[in-house]
């Protein structure tokens, strides 16, 4: 069943509301499984034994990670072994600060494309109209097309791949 726009609507706002409580640090450089064993003092044989496997298995694990290719299931068990626990998270790429903001930028460019072919238009027709009323009505269709949640949102991003 698909979500309604209400629904989605709150859904985004409890995940800005999250966000903006979260304090959040870049990914160590050798990421954070080896982050979190070396501030506990623990050897990868040691965080090895916890785990009923080999030293070379932690680093691999480690070295994975840094290539973004542990699985989340690997890293949960390595955290628990070392009382901790794996916490996931999807947040928006900076300068972005939220969920909110991500869809207002696409709304904002999708009404620019939008607004571009229909200027073009009146422009043939010789209807220009003044840049304060375009730019007005740009701002009414990139609301209109966010509150919608239009489909189209997110194509511009594919066309460009």
């Amino acid at each position: 069943m698909k979500n309604s726009k209400k629904l989605q609507h709150q859904q985004r706002q409890i995940l800005d509301q999250k966000l903006q409580n979260q304090t959040w640090t870049p990914k160590p450089k050798g990421g954070w499984l080896k982050f979190v064993r070396n501030s506990l003092g623990l050897s990868a044989r040691q965080l090895a034994e916890l785990m009923k496997s080999k030293a070379n298995n932690i680093t691999q694990l480690e070295i994975n990670e840094t290539k973004q290719s542990a699985s989340l299931n690997s890293l949960a068990k390595a955290a628990e072994a070392m009382d901790c626990e794996l916490v996931y998270w999807i947040q928006p790429k900076a300068p972005l600060k939220s969920f909110e903001e991500i869809l207002e930028q696409k709304a904002f460019q999708l009404a620019q494309k939008i607004s571009k072919g229909v200027a073009h238009s009146m422009s043939l027709e010789e209807q220009n109209v003044s840049r304060q009323v375009t730019d007005s009505q740009v701002h009414q269709l990139a609301q209109e097309l966010k509150n919608d949640l239009d489909h189209r949102l997110f194509t511009l991003t594919l066309e460009k791949k």
